[in-house]
C-alpha cells in the first residue's frame, strides 16, 4: 500500500491545559492533561520546583484548632508607601510580618506586637475564630470587620499596632410606623410615645409639640414641619400662623436622630420609652473597601440589613471613620442640604447576601448572591453623596469572598459554575462580566468539590503576570480542614494557559500572598571634605552618615504553612524553590513528586487513516532529563496495549543551549499523544519537538 510521508513540527504549549474540545477538534499547542509544570509565556513547559520554607525562616507556635485562617496585604502603612505589612488572622488573633525590605525572609519579620479579636466580639455572636475577617485600608488605617466583631481600625504607633473600636452610625430616615396618616392630626398621642418620637426625629421639640396642641387642639401631623409655623418676628407662633400653611400629605423630612446602626436604638437619643428599634442582633459588617476617600461596609447577615451597603462622609480625621451619615441635619430651617462629601446608605434589594465590595476605577463593585453591581457617578466625575447611580453588570452569583484576586486592577473570582473576571467591554465605555474556564477547562473545574470552590483564595504576582489560587481536591467537614489545601490552579495572564499543581502532605498549605518587597535600607559611609579626605571627630574617630536609600525585589508568591508539633502547630512562610525537586526537604518530611503533561490529540492520518510517528527529535532548553512514550488512538489505560514504553531522554550537555534527543515512537493508529513525565530529581524544560511521520494513503 502506498505511504505518505511528513514531517511535524511542534514548537510550543502556550494554552496549557485545555479540557473543552473533543477527540478531532482539540486545540494545536495545548495539553489535554498536566500536573505540576509550569507554562510559560514562549510555550515552553518546565518541572515546577519544590515547595519549601522561605530561606531564613522563623516558626511560631499557634493552636489552630478549629481556627480560620486569612491573609491580606496593608500597604501604604502610617501613610508611608514604603512601609507594608502582611496581616495574618489565625483564629482569634492578628499577626503582622512586615515586608517591606523585601531581601530578607518574611516569617523572621514578625512583630511582637499582635491584636486579639476576642475583646470586639459583639454580644450574643458566636466564637470569632472560626469566621474569616475581611480588611481595607487608608489614610495608613487598617480597616478589619468580621461577622462577630464591632468594628475597629488599626494603626502603628511607635512599633505597636493599636486597634481603635468605633461605632457605625446612621441617620434615621425611617422612623416608626406610629399608626397614623401622613397627613393626620391626632387628638392624643395614645399610650406610648410612637408618634412623639416621629416628629422629635422630624425636627419637632417637646415644647413645639406642646405650643402647637395648645393652638390648634391637635398634634402636629408626619407631615408637618415646625419652621413653617414662624411668625414675622421668627418666633414658632401655630396660634397665628396655622391658618395659613398647608402640607397636605407630604412627608416631612426625616433623619434628626443619629443611631447605631446595629443596634437601631432610638429611645435613647429621644428621650423616649417604648420605641422600637432596628436591631441587627449580633450581626455585624463582613465586608469593607475604601472607594472615594470613604470606608465602606456591608455584608450584615440579618433581616433588613443583607443588601444595604454603608460608607463614610470623605474621611479627613478619626472621628468620621464611623459617620454613615451628612452632617448636616434634613430636617434643620437652613442647614439641610446633603453634602456631596456626606456618608449615607445604599440599598440593593435585589442583591441579596453581599459578599465582597472592590473599587476599580471610577466604581465600586459590589459581588452578591444575587449577582455584580456597579456604584459610580452618574455624570462620569467619580461617587460623591449627591451623584451617584447603581446599576448591575450581570446575574453572576457569588458564593463567597475569599477566592477574589486583583488582576491589574480588575478582579477575578471563583462560583459554583466557573472562574469569571470583570473586563472592560469591547468599546471600553464601561465594565462586562466574562467567563474564563467556560472554553479552556471548565470539565476540570467542574470536578472540584462545590465547597472547596468556596473556600478557594489565591493571588496575583504582577512579575510573572500568574495568578495562583489554593484549593481542595476533596470536600471538607470542619472549620480546620477548610484551610488545609492540597492542590494550586495557575493562570498566566498573558498566554491564557491553565495549569495545577499538586502540593505533597506533611506540611499544610493554609494561605497564599505575594510580598512585592519594596522598602528603604540605610546605607553607611564616610563624611569627606572638600579636598575628599575623611573626617574625624575629636575622639579620633571617623564620622559616617546614613542614607537611606530606596529598594524595589521583584514579587515573590509567598504560602504560610504548618506542621504540627504534639499538641500545637509551627507556623511559617514557604516558597516553590527547591532545585532538587522535593517537596518539604527542609521539614524533614521531604516527598517526590511527579511532573508530567499529556499532548493534545494528534490526527495526521486525517483521523480515517493510520500513521505512524517513527522518529520524533525532541528539544529541551539546557539540562535536565524525562520520559517519554506514546498514546496511540484515545488511550487513557495501559492495559489496552496503545500506550508505547517510556523511555529515558538525558539532556546533559552544557556546550548548548539547547538540547536535543531522537527517540523512536513505535506502534501506529489514527490518533497519537505524547506524554513527558519527569525522571527522580532531574529538571525538564522541553521546548518542542519535530517528527518525522508516514502514513498509509487510502483508509
Amino acid at each position: 500500500m502506498p505511504r505518505a510521508v511528513a514531517t511535524v513540527v511542534e514548537n510550543n504549549f502556550i494554552n496549557g491545559l485545555r479540557t473543552e474540545a473533543n477527540g478531532l477538534q482539540f486545540p494545536e499547542n495545548s495539553c489535554v492533561e498536566t500536573f505540576d509544570c509550569e507554562f510559560d509565556l514562549l510555550g515552553n513547559v518546565s518541572r515546577r520546583l519544590g515547595f519549601d520554607y522561605e530561606f531564613g525562616y522563623a516558626q511560631q507556635f499557634v493552636n489552630r484548632a478549629g481556627c480560620a485562617i486569612n491573609l491580606y496585604q496593608w500597604k501604604n502603612v502610617t501613610g508611608d508607601g514604603l512601609i507594608s505589612f502582611q496581616v495574618v488572622q489565625i483564629g482569634n488573633t492578628l499577626y503582622f510580618y512586615s515586608s517591606t525590605d523585601g531581601t530578607t525572609s518574611l516569617s523572621g519579620n514578625l512583630s511582637p506586637s499582635t491584636i486579639n479579636l476576642l475583646p470586639f466580639q459583639a454580644s450574643g455572636a458566636p466564637d470569632p475564630r472560626q469566621f474569616e475577617c475581611q480588611f481595607s485600608d487608608g489614610l495608613g488605617k487598617l480597616f478589619v470587620v468580621h461577622p462577630c466583631l464591632e468594628n475597629f481600625y488599626v494603626t502603628l504607633v511607635a512599633g505597636v499596632f493599636v486597634a481603635t473600636p468605633y461605632t457605625l452610625q446612621i441617620r434615621d430616615f425611617e422612623g416608626v410606623n406610629d399608626g397614623q396618616a401622613v397627613d393626620a392630626r391626632p387628638v392624643a398621642l395614645g399610650v406610648n410615645d410612637l408618634h412623639r418620637y416621629n416628629l422629635y426625629n422630624q425636627g419637632w421639640t417637646s415644647t413645639y409639640v406642646d405650643t402647637f396642641h395648645t393652638a390648634a387642639g391637635v398634634y402636629p401631623s408626619n407631615a408637618d414641619v415646625w419652621w413653617i409655623y414662624k411668625d414675622l418676628t421668627d418666633t414658632f407662633n401655630p396660634a397665628t400662623t396655622l391658618a395659613n400653611n398647608s402640607r397636605g400629605n407630604t412627608q416631612a423630612p426625616k433623619g434628626h436622630f443619629i443611631l447605631n446602626l446595629y443596634t437601631g436604638d432610638r429611645a435613647t437619643p429621644a428621650g423616649l420609652s417604648g420605641i422600637n428599634s432596628t436591631s441587627a442582633g449580633s450581626a455585624r459588617t463582613s465586608s469593607t473597601a475604601f472607594f472615594a476617600g470613604r470606608a465602606w461596609y456591608s455584608g450584615i447577615q440579618a433581616i433588613g440589613f443583607n443588601s444595604k451597603i454603608y460608607f463614610t462622609q470623605i474621611l479627613t480625621n478619626d472621628q468620621q471613620v464611623g459617620r454613615c451619615y451628612g452632617d448636616n441635619d434634613p430636617t434643620s430651617e437652613t442647614l439641610f442640604d446633603l453634602l456631596p462629601s456626606a456618608g449615607g446608605v445604599i440599598n440593593i434589594p435585589e442583591a441579596g447576601t453581599i459578599y465582597k465590595m472592590i473599587p476599580t476605577q471610577n466604581n465600586l463593585l459590589v459581588f452578591a448572591y444575587r449577582g455584580v453591581f456597579q456604584i459610580s457617578g452618574s455624570t462620569g466625575l467619580g461617587f460623591s453623596a449627591t451623584d451617584y447611580v447603581v446599576s448591575k453588570l450581570s446575574s453572576i452569583r457569588t458564593i463567597s469572598a475569599s477566592s477574589f484576586v486583583d488582576i491589574n486592577g480588575l478582579p477575578m473570582w471563583w462560583n459554583t459554575d466557573g472562574i469569571w473576571a470583570i473586563q472592560p467591554t469591547k468599546d471600553g465605555s464601561g465594565l462586562t462580566v466574562a467567563p474564563v474556564t467556560r472554553s479552556t477547562i471548565q470539565t476540570f473545574y467542574d470536578d472540584i468539590p462545590t465547597i472547596s470552590k468556596s473556600t478557594a483564595r489565591g493571588y496575583f504576582n504582577p512579575l510573572t503576570q500568574v495568578v495562583s489560587w489554593l484549593y481542595k481536591s476533596e470536600p471538607s467537614t470542619t472549620t480546620e480542614t477548610n484551610y488545609e489545601f492540597d492542590r494550586v490552579l495557575n493562570l498566566n495572564i498573558l498566554s491564557g494557559a491553565f495549569y495545577p499543581w499538586t502540593i505533597s502532605p506533611g506540611v499544610t498549605v493554609h494561605g497564599i500572598s505575594v510580598i512585592e518587597g519594596t522598602g528603604g535600607i540605610s546605607v553607611e559611609g564616610d563624611v569627606v571634605d572638600d579636598a575628599d579626605e575623611t573626617i574625624v571627630d575629636d575622639a579620633g574617630d571617623t564620622v559616617v552618615f546614613l542614607e537611606l536609600q530606596n529598594i524595589s525585589v521583584a514579587p515573590k508568591t509567598k504560602f504560610l504553612v504548618s506542621i504540627p508539633v504534639d499538641s500545637t502547630y509551627k507556623f511559617t512562610f514557604a516558597e516553590a524553590l527547591d532545585h532538587s525537586f522535593e517537596d518539604w526537604a527542609t521539614s524533614g518530611l521531604p516527598s517526590v513528586y511527579e511532573s508530567y503533561f499529556i499532548t493534545g490529540y494528534k490526527l495526521h492520518g486525517q483521523a480515517n487513516k493510520n500513521f505512524q510517528s517513527n522518529y520524533v527529535t525532541i528539544y529541551h532548553e539546557g539540562t535536565g532529563a524525562c520520559y517519554i512514550q506514546g498514546v496511540w488512538d484515545y488511550s487513557i489505560s495501559t492495559s489496552t496495549g496503545r500506550h508505547t514504553s517510556a523511555q529515558l531522554l538525558s539532556f546533559d550537555s552544557e556546550d548548548y543551549t539547547n538540547n536535543r534527543r531522537r527517540p523512536k515512537i513505535r506502534g501506529q493508529g489514527k490518533s497519537l499523544q505524547y506524554k513527558i513525565s519527569s525522571f527522580e530529581a532531574n529538571p525538564f524544560t522541553v521546548i518542542g519537538w519535530s517528527s518525522w511521520e508516514t502514513g498509509n494513503t487510502l483508509p
